[in-house]
């Protein structure tokens, strides 16, 4: 390689010098910038060829090399980081779950210990309500009321069935209920003017049957058919004054045998 070497440059000095001998100044000057330009050729051929694809092609692959090893490096590392925060989350997550686990244990065992007061009350309660609701549907008499009360039963309701004598129960407590009539059953019974065998005197001439006690019993404790009714009148029986009086002045709600109920 230096024998070729020298040998080219030798051939360009000797055309060099013989372009200095024989050309005018114009041509010295070309003579010189070709010379100068087939040199910097020949240079950078023998240097190429010398380095085996260094130059350029050298400097692109260390780029490209450079730029991979500074990618790998930036993956391991990111691997790293992804790993370093996967692992404290489930850290975190352990430590969490001991703890929660821990707090339900608590929980279970102070539920066993404990028993809930509003639970143990719940029944008691219950049978309180009961009671209360017993006590407000049966209704107590004085035993002066009570025998007023068989008597108008039957004396109004004597002839008819089981419901009608409950019906007219019904009414009396009704009145006794409300506020425009007197508050005990006698004293309903005996207002002035109100029922007629009270006016003709058959309620003490009466004789109570056992049908009439149980009604009047069942009405006591809380069975109720009169839809509120405060009166009550057999049509056929009345006067022609009271009927009139009843279709004027109250409020017709149903009949049952006999008997028309108002409000």
């Amino acid at each position: 390689m230096n024998q070729a070497w020298n040998s080219f440059l030798q051939t360009v000095f000797q055309f060099v010098k013989a372009l200095f001998t024989n050309v005018s100044k114009k041509m010295h000057r070309d003579a010189v910038v070709l010379t100068v330009g087939i040199s910097v050729v020949t240079v950078v051929t023998f240097t190429a060829g010398d380095f085996q694809g260094g130059g350029k092609n050298a400097l692109v692959a260390f780029a490209e090399t450079q730029e991979e090893t500074e990618t790998e490096t930036d993956l391991e590392e990111a691997d790293e980081i992804t790993s370093a925060a996967e692992e404290e989350t489930s850290q975190k997550e352990e430590t969490e779950s001991k703890d929660t686990s821990g707090f339900a244990e608590d929980m279970e065992q102070e539920g066993e210990d404990t028993e809930d007061p509003e639970e143990a009350r719940e029944p008691e309660e219950a049978t309180e309500s009961v009671e209360e609701d017993q006590d407000d549907t049966e209704i107590s008499l004085s035993d002066r009321d009570y025998k007023v009360l068989l008597k108008i039963v039957q004396a109004e309701a004597g002839n008819c069935d089981k419901k009608g004598r409950i019906l007219v129960a019904n009414v009396i407590l009704n009145r006794v209920e409300s506020d425009e009539f007197p508050d005990t059953v006698a004293g309903v019974v005996y207002e002035r003017n109100q029922f007629s065998p009270v006016i003709d005197g058959s309620i003490d001439r009466c004789k109570v049957a056992d049908e009439t006690i149980e009604a009047v019993e069942c009405a006591l404790a809380g069975e109720d058919y009169s839809e509120g009714a405060l009166y009550f009148m057999n049509r056929r029986t009345s006067s022609g004054k009271n009927v009139r009086w009843f279709d004027n002045h109250l409020d017709y709600l149903f009949k049952h045998g006999s008997h028309e109920f108002f409000k």
